[in-house]
């Protein structure tokens, strides 16, 4: 049974607690003296937490101090500024979903230079005729290099209210996706945080420009 984090099974006790148990249990020694993001994670899951996993391909593309974002306005992240990117398509890989995703959702045409890693996310989010509490959101992160296209021809489809360049050192938090947050923090270290992140009393953004638009 492999280390699945989400609670699988309903009304039962979850998965992830017994795997982790039986583990400590047949191992003790490697467990001594520690406590792993694992254990964090047990202790704040409870019978009434269910999470909906959601996998896509995101591209960070910055230039000048500015990063090339799009304005939520639905899941999550609604009124928040979230990176370019999306789920995949039939027969489509990773860095031909985020090219995609940049032309449908900012009119801008990248070339991916590299791939940076994959985050994941815990974020609480609750849905009408859902029975989720929280998105568990698995972002694969690809360097994406400007080729051509203006964000004034965003073409404004599905989740996405638009595209724009924003100046970094005026980003405000609450404005901000945690894929952005990451992307800035990546942007100006050169890193990506390792352990997953947990936002539990997240909320719907947009306490200034991207709530304006």
């Amino acid at each position: 049974m492999p280390p699945v984090y989400a609670r699988i099974e309903r009304n039962r006790q979850p998965l992830l607690v017994r795997y982790r148990l039986a583990k400590k249990e047949r191992h003790p020694a490697l467990f001594e003296g520690c406590v792993t993001n694992m254990d964090k994670a047990e202790a704040v899951m409870n019978d009434k937490e269910v999470w909906h996993r959601h996998l896509g391909s995101y591209g960070i593309c910055h230039s000048e101090g500015k990063l090339l974002v799009i304005r939520k306005r639905g899941g999550p992240y609604t009124r928040r500024y979230d990176l370019p990117g999306g789920s995949l398509e039939p027969l489509q890989s990773l860095q031909q979903t985020v090219e995609r995703e940049f032309i449908e959702e900012s009119g801008i045409r990248i070339n991916i230079k590299r791939c940076l890693g994959t985050r994941d996310y815990v974020v609480a989010w609750r849905r009408e005729n859902f029975d989720h509490t929280h998105c568990h959101h698995i972002a694969i992160l690809y360097e994406a290099l400007y080729a051509d296209g203006d964000v004034a021809n965003s073409p404004n489809i599905d989740d996405s209210d638009g595209a724009e360049w924003i100046d970094m050192d005026k980003l405000q938090l609450e404005d901000a996706s945690p894929l952005v947050r990451d992307a800035v923090h990546w942007i100006r270290t050169g890193h990506l945080p390792v352990e997953a992140a947990r936002f539990d009393d997240w909320k719907f953004g947009g306490t200034s420009a991207c709530r304006r638009h």
